[in-house]
């Protein structure tokens, strides 16, 4: 098993469980049959042996493909895993993320379409599409009001110091 760059300069992800069986058939997938009879790769063991020239050559190979046909070359040769490494730009589109719901759109995020949802539900409460924190002071007023200052005593506060009072809007 091991990770290869590709000509899209995607990285491969390839590991066999049955390497015995799967070896000649990888070697079919890369075009390299010449190697099924070359004696530094005829065992398991001598591949071990000479693994750095054997990286060497697949690499060389990989490189002459988009990551996303080797995939699919090993795929249909069967009994293969093997995956594209996934980019962050690549995790949005992830179909099993996308199908459980993991992302949602964010509002107010500073031009983040979406982010990654709250997995927590709570029996009875309606769930909060994620949302930018408030700007610093934002709700100030509303805090202290809550706590039973008035209007007046708060502009004094604000006009001391003492407070911060923030823009109404979630900043960008």
């Amino acid at each position: 098993s091991n990770f290869y760059r590709c000509a899209d300069d995607r990285w491969l992800s390839i590991a066999m469980v049955s390497e015995i069986k799967l070896w000649p058939v990888l070697l079919q997938v890369l075009g390299l049959p010449e190697l099924g009879s070359d004696t530094r790769f005829a065992t398991m063991e001598s591949r071990r042996n000479n693994a750095q020239k054997l990286t060497e050559i697949f690499d060389s190979v990989f490189l002459r493909q988009d990551a996303t046909e080797w995939q699919r070359q090993l795929e249909a040769a069967g009994g293969f895993t093997v995956s594209v490494v996934a980019r962050l730009s690549d995790v949005p589109h992830d179909k099993q993320a996308v199908h459980a719901g993991a992302f949602v759109e964010a509002d107010g995020m500073g031009g983040t379409p979406f982010t990654v949802d709250s997995p927590f539900r709570i029996d009875g409460v309606k769930k909060v599409r994620p949302r930018g924190a408030p700007a610093l002071g934002q709700h100030s007023r509303d805090v202290l009001r809550c706590s039973g200052y008035t209007d007046a005593e708060i502009d004094v506060l604000v006009q001391k110091g003492v407070v911060m009072e923030g823009i109404r809007e979630p900043r960008q």
